[in-house]
């Protein structure tokens, strides 16, 4: 297990240094990826084609909830 801790007042950076993707897996999945360019994919898939490109690996509906305190957006 790897935790990430800040406990500061500033910034917290996770920075890659060269153009490189940064990948966020569980049990050797990617979940999210955010692309040298920027663009982010929330899923399954390893190359968002938008600046957010959200994705689920099955043929049943994706939701997307936006919500605010009072429960919706």
């Amino acid at each position: 297990m790897v935790e990430l801790i800040h406990r500061g007042t500033g910034s917290f950076i996770l920075e890659a240094n060269e153009a490189a993707d940064i990948k966020f897996l569980t049990s050797n999945t990617t979940r999210m990826i955010i692309d040298s360019g920027g663009n982010v994919c929330i899923g399954t898939d390893d190359s968002p084609d938008d600046a957010l490109h959200i994705k689920q690996a099955t043929n049943s509906a994706v939701y997307l909830r936006i919500q605010n305190n009072d429960g919706y957006a």
